[in-house]
């Protein structure tokens, strides 16, 4: 049994001989051990010399032969992006990109590939057949609210073989696979979707009207009574019987700051205040 390597002799140069080096190949990157019931392994220091194609073969008592690449990753995926550190926020409408790049070295018909996720799903599947070696890709994306909390990942692996094999040989996929999973994105965004409770043209003493609204960060609220200008700093308006008397007219106010900048958003409503009397039978 003979162990090949295909890196300094693209014909094929003998390093391993039944368990025993050969030629001398380089021992600061290959081991062996004596073959134990006719296991003959071959042990391969991961350095940038020693990624590329090796093969065995057998001569006796039938001549057969196979094949494994040796792809070296220089250092762990490299990634970066543009999202500020720290509270990790982008406001709405920006722009953010994320980055993540690796070298190899080997076989270039064994270029790994890159899949980015984020909560939804896959949003970019690149693959790098390139003679340089590097995989490197940059998502880019534009806040929305609906990507607050996202956790955007880039996972790199192999899937397919692009490159001229051997005749009578096939290909086994690597299980190799690494991940880099950013921090969770947070996205601010101005107050929206204002409402309230509940909408009527009347309402009862005791009865109360809640004021919401979507917002990051969570929108503060008041209430102005529009007729004398009363600001009651709450989300929620109580009825009360003093405001029998006239047609009362409120407006609520959502706000947040973003920035520096101040947002809001307002909803008003028009109502009257009246107080349910029970029918009594007059004699």
């Amino acid at each position: 049994m003979s162990w090949y390597e295909y890196i300094s002799n693209a014909a094929g140069q003998v390093i391993c001989i039944n368990g025993a080096p050969s030629n001398p190949p380089n021992l600061e990157i290959y081991t062996f051990a004596d073959p134990v019931e006719g296991v003959y392994n071959l042990g391969i220091k991961l350095l940038s010399s020693s990624g590329g194609m090796y093969g065995c073969q057998q001569l006796a008592p039938i001549t057969a032969y196979a094949y494994a690449n040796v792809i070296v990753f220089e250092e762990t995926p490299l990634c970066t992006s543009t999202v500020p550190q720290g509270d990790n926020a982008v406001e709405e409408g920006d722009e953010y990109s994320m980055t993540c790049s690796v070298s190899y070295l080997g076989d270039a018909g064994w270029a790994p590939k890159m899949e980015w996720k984020d909560d939804n799903g896959v949003i970019s599947d690149v693959i790098d057949n390139s003679e340089e070696g590097k995989l490197d890709v940059t998502v880019t994306r534009s806040a929305a609210p609906d990507h607050h909390g996202f956790e955007y990942s880039a996972r790199i692996h192999f899937v397919a073989y692009n490159g001229t094999l051997p005749d009578g040989t096939a290909t086994n996929i690597p299980s190799f696979t690494e991940i880099h999973t950013f921090d969770a994105i947070v996205v601010h965004y101005s107050p929206r979707d204002i409402e309230f409770t509940e909408e009527k043209a009347e309402y009862f003493p005791g009865e109360e009207i809640v004021c919401s609204a979507n917002g990051n960060p969570q929108p503060d609220f008041t209430w102005r009574n529009l007729n004398t200008g009363l600001v009651i700093e709450t989300n929620t308006l109580f009825i009360k019987y003093d405001m029998l008397c006239e047609q009362q007219s409120y407006e609520c106010l959502a706000t947040n700051v973003i920035k520096g900048t101040t947002h809001n958003v307002t909803r008003s409503l028009t109502f009257s205040v009246v107080i349910h009397c029970p029918n009594r039978d007059i004699d």
